[in-house]
């Protein structure tokens, strides 16, 4: 009945929550690094390297994606998890090396704390992008609510994972040196969250609700041509529920849809990491002063907490919107894109007036807190997205496709934001009018360009191309 229904999927969620609470704690990043070259005084550009192979196994989940989509989302997450959990075993074993001893024994260090990083990161973007999968599957008929709720908890996983480990090292009272310890602690900690996680996701009741199961009216709207003009068809899209083998899936490429959205994605990440990378300079900037690091940390708090509760609200509004047949979700996005960018050009212009005033500061660092809150939408709404035009079954490697645009972003922003930065205001200014412009630019792309599910069948140009044909043609 639709007590036992309902029941069914709160325990799935839950599930899908629980793994998705630690599969951020790489994006405490800082904390954790801060620690180790306190205590191992490692240089600058050691410790960026650790950061850099954590933050990009996070994001490149293209295999990820693949293996989820042949293998089930409840064997890729414990893959996944076992690998997080290795990760920051072999991290925490590297503090047996003594790197006093000579520089090969730091190398070694070093080398060891980039292994088990890049493991942890890559189990990490797996474990979550199985949980979002799973959540598609378990509430199919609300694609935003269903990624909101393990959003909100991949939002709360930074504070989370910053929280267990400075309980531990106020614990054992030593704040760097114990380092190693807090890492066992944090792999704990994981261990216990993912297994609760992946248990609940994998009970037999919730299997049989999988997305091929639900009724034909509760599928997700096609979206055509009409929806230039704002309305939404009633019937399934063309397509979408056609499982996509591997070599189909890099058809995706030759959809224009696709690209618009890849972009996107890339805007929104980087909206985001504009902030993120360069909090404490845009601080201290713009207030000229350096030690002002409690303030810091307050917006970095507010902006964690504000990210985590954009996620509830993207999914429920985009939602309610698209199910009232208002607006589309991609239109939705492009609305959500011109406030992102009006909140960079006020930054940009607060900063090139430079108010010495109490007002002034509170204003701006109400818009840095405010970045974290549109942050959220991007999380949400792209993934949801995928799932509604390219198919639910298709999540995972169409996802690892679209994901690629928040690789490039945290690729290409550190780098672009700390050279500008150099400049002062100038450099912050300039940056931020730039991904400005860039975020307009996506917002009437995604207005304009129509939806459509990927074709397994390839454009004209590319019928000759052996790879492109249909394996059943080619077998």
């Amino acid at each position: 009945g639709m007590v036992n229904k309902l029941l069914i999927q709160c325990v799935g969620m839950f599930g899908t929550m629980s793994v998705a609470l630690v599969s951020g704690t790489v994006n405490a990043v800082d904390n954790l690094t801060s620690m180790i070259q306190q205590a191992e005084g490692l240089e600058n550009w050691e410790i960026a390297l650790i950061q850099t192979v954590g933050l990009f196994g996070l994001y490149f989940t293209f295999f990820s994606g693949l293996a989820m989509d042949r293998f089930g989302k409840i064997v890729v997450a414990a893959v996944g998890a076992v690998a997080v959990v290795s990760g920051y075993l072999i991290m925490a074993a590297t503090t047996l090396i003594d790197t006093q001893k000579s520089s090969g024994h730091e190398t070694l260090l070093v080398f060891g704390l980039i292994v088990g990083y890049l493991l942890v990161g890559i189990g990490s973007g797996t474990t979550f992008l199985c949980s979002m999968g799973a959540s598609f599957d378990i509430i199919p008929e609300k694609p935003g609510l269903a990624v909101s709720l393990p959003g909100i908890c991949m939002s709360l996983s930074m504070a989370f994972t910053i929280f267990i480990e400075n309980e531990y090292t106020d614990y054992k009272n030593c704040p760097y040196d114990c380092w190693g310890g807090a890492i066992v602690c944090l792999a704990i900690v994981v261990a216990i969250c993912d297994t609760i996680g992946i248990l609940a996701i994998s009970s037999k009741k919730l299997v049989r609700h999988t997305i091929e199961e639900v009724s034909v009216e509760n599928s997700l709207p096609e979206i055509t041509r009409d929806e230039e003009y704002g309305s939404l068809p009633k019937t399934p899209m063309k397509g979408v529920n056609k499982q996509l083998t591997p070599r189909e899936s890099f058809l995706i490429f030759c959809n224009p849809f696709y690209w618009v959205v890849f972009f996107g994605f890339f805007c929104g990440i980087s909206y985001g990491l504009l902030v993120v990378t360069q909090l404490s300079g845009l601080w201290a900037t713009f207030i000229g002063n350096e030690d002002d690091t409690d303030t810091v940390s307050t917006i970095s708090i507010l902006f964690s907490f504000a990210n985590a509760m954009a996620t509830i609200v993207a999914g429920a509004l985009s939602d309610f919107l698209v199910n009232k047949k208002l607006i589309s979700r991609q239109r939705f996005i492009s609305v959500y894109f011109i406030g992102c960018t009006t909140v960079l050009l006020l930054l940009a212009l607060l900063l090139g007036v430079d108010p010495d005033s109490t007002g002034g500061q509170v204003v701006f660092g109400t818009l840095l807190v405010s970045v974290g809150f549109g942050w959220g939408f991007s999380f949400t709404l792209f993934p949801t997205i995928t799932s509604e035009v390219f198919g639910a079954e298709n999540f995972g490697i169409c996802y690892s496709f679209v994901n690629l645009g928040s690789l490039l972003a945290s690729i290409v922003v550190p780098n672009v934001d700390g050279y500008l930065s150099g400049y002062g205001s100038e450099g912050y200014i300039l940056v931020f009018v730039l991904f400005a412009g860039l975020l307009v630019l996506s917002a009437i792309l995604l207005w304009l360009v129509p939806a459509r599910p990927v074709s397994k069948t390839p454009p004209h140009c590319l019928r000759n191309v052996s790879f492109c044909q249909p394996e059943a043609e080619i077998n």
